[in-house]
């Protein structure tokens, strides 16, 4: 489970904590925020002193009809796997007395939880809230712009598929595609007119569970501009391309002190929209930036190895970015 998102659900949980009777893991590492906690642990009369029994109470957030739809989550107690079968909500799962370690998986659209050992004595019950956070955020993606530098005039046809969301707004229009001649100066001729890209952008959904979000940069807005520069250098990027994207996304971004900044790449790219261009083009260049305000109370980041495009022969070079909310108004535990 990527330790970022824990720090994402202490607001959330500390909501849930109030009244309960005593909460496990908001300690100082972030790795301990509490995604589940524990509210009592009883004598059970009707459980003799060589059982024990854990009931587990489910809560999706956000709430989606709190988890409607999930029935059955796919659990692990000590290593070993199994099923659950929801019933309002909830489910029983008797054990021997000792310490367990859970996991819990609801589906795709829900982060994993994984606890830490949790204790129980021989003929109690124990009651535990398990508290799933959504792993998915609705953005804009935004500004995604494409150039186009054949080795000589060229006709094009481009086609954007969107795998998930529609299109908002494009320029020229998107209309079945887009139909244009391609000029070694990276113009771009539709009829009378002359482009230096195409403008695209789009509704959809990121899942953060396909982000590797430990991965990234902690990036203040004294040494933003400077930073941009130079992450783009090393992709590859022209001096117009640089200048388009830091002009566009530079006052935006130095309204916040602190960003964090993840740089997603072709492959990633891929899993949102799809490129179909004819002829086809030797090399295309994709890159989405994921950005959003944090805290300086941030966990450690490591690095983003950055990648360094191919701009040999006739190559496609598209950009574009999403403000995500992720780290916003974020509490720690202290």
């Amino acid at each position: 489970m990527n330790y970022i998102i824990y720090a994402i659900r202490i607001v959330i949980v500390l909501a849930l904590l109030i009244g309960s009777t005593y909460a496990r893991g908001l300690q100082l590492e972030l790795k301990s925020i509490a995604d589940y906690y524990v509210t009592s642990s009883e004598r059970d009369s009707s459980l003799p002193l060589n059982k024990s029994k854990f009931h587990l109470e489910f809560h999706f957030t956000p709430s989606d009809g709190d988890g409607q739809g999930v029935d059955e989550i796919i659990f692990s107690r000590n290593g070993r796997e199994g099923k659950l079968t929801l019933k309002d909500g909830s489910a029983i799962i008797s054990a021997h007395p000792g310490k367990h370690v859970f996991q819990f998986f609801a589906n795709e659209n829900y982060f994993e939880i994984k606890t830490d050992s949790i204790e129980i004595r021989g003929g109690y019950s124990t009651h535990i809230v398990v508290n799933f956070m959504s792993s998915i955020e609705p953005v804009i993606m935004d500004k995604p712009v494409i150039y186009f530098y054949p080795k000589d005039k060229l006709n094009v046809d481009v086609k954007l598929k969107m795998y998930e969301g529609e299109l908002n707004f494009t320029y020229p229009k998107y209309d079945e595609g887009w139909n244009f001649t391609a000029q070694p100066s990276g113009n771009l001729l539709f009829d009378a007119q002359v482009h230096t890209y195409l403008f695209w952008e789009a509704e959809t959904q990121l899942n953060y569970q396909n982000i590797n979000l430990e991965s990234g940069f902690i990036v203040h807005s004294d040494t933003l501009i400077t930073f941009l520069e130079r992450k783009l250098e090393v992709m590859g990027f022209n001096f117009k391309e640089k200048e388009d994207f830091i002009t566009y996304w530079g006052p935006l971004m130095t309204r916040n002190e602190l960003n964090y900044v993840h740089f997603m790449f072709n492959k990633e790219v891929n899993e949102y929209s799809k490129l179909d261009i004819s002829p086809k083009p030797d090399a295309i260049n994709r890159m989405f930036m994921v950005w959003g305000a944090c805290s300086d109370q941030m966990p450690n980041i490591k690095a983003q190895e950055i990648e360094t495009f191919d701009r040999a022969g006739f190559d496609v070079l598209e950009w574009g970015g999403s403000r995500i909310r992720l780290f916003e108004n974020l509490s720690y535990a202290q």
